[in-house]
């Protein structure tokens, strides 16, 4: 059996103890930096496909912007990953456990890969103007993703983040259920629309007027 060991006792690197198990206690300064990162990221990522939606085809040249973040994205969960399987030595102590570390570093690029393809699609379906719906959304993730930064910081300053998840989750809820003016908008598009496709001509519709929800 181990004998007790004082604070003041000293390991065989000659730390005291009660500084060894203080340090295996505090969760990974780096991986909570690297989650904040990430969290940043999504939130820049939202706010040009936003900008891109509410401009286009204007600002067509934000698209390749947002190529970059999901990039950056990639790299940032490639980090947290290559972190929280210790750096090929011992692996850290996240604030939670191992598989939820994971799970929200892929959730988190996740967010950012969707926004990219979003971008992307625009081209690929050559759509020539956007619709008002379509920025509405796009601002239901920009304020999503602000709350989701907001968390991350929370998480490594060690301030309360609960507010933030209420916030996020009545988002998430009004982003399955556009306001009713979106709705309308919807279907007068669709009634105007030439009888074509029904996706490709939301797609296509031009967004009514210039305003922004």
């Amino acid at each position: 059996m181990n004998e007790l060991r004082s604070a003041d006792d000293t390991s065989a690197s000659g730390i005291p103890w009660g500084v060894v198990l203080f340090r295996r206690s505090r969760p990974d300064e780096i991986l909570l930096g690297l989650y904040e990162e990430s969290g940043r990221n999504v939130q820049r990522a939202s706010l040009l496909l936003r900008d891109l939606l509410a401009e286009y085809p204007e600002r067509a040249e934000l698209a390749r912007d947002i190529l970059l973040c999901e990039q950056e994205g990639n790299r940032i969960a490639h980090d947290i990953i290559h972190r929280l399987n210790g750096d090929g030595h011992r692996p850290v102590r996240p604030p939670f456990d191992q598989t939820s570390g994971y799970e929200l570093a892929r959730a988190l690029d996740d967010i950012v890969d969707h926004t990219e393809q979003a971008a992307d699609e625009l081209g690929l379906y050559a759509v020539e103007a956007t619709m008002e719906q379509a920025v509405a959304l796009a601002d239901v993730l920009v304020g999503a993703s602000e709350q989701v930064a907001g968390a991350l910081r929370s998480l490594r300053t060690g301030t309360d983040h609960s507010s933030r998840l209420v916030e996020i989750h009545r988002l998430e809820n009004e982003g399955r259920s556009p306001p009713a003016r979106c709705r309308r908008l919807a279907v007068c598009d669709r009634d105007r629309s030439d009888g074509g496709d029904s996706l490709e001509g939301h797609l296509q519709q031009p967004r009514v007027g210039s305003g922004r929800l």
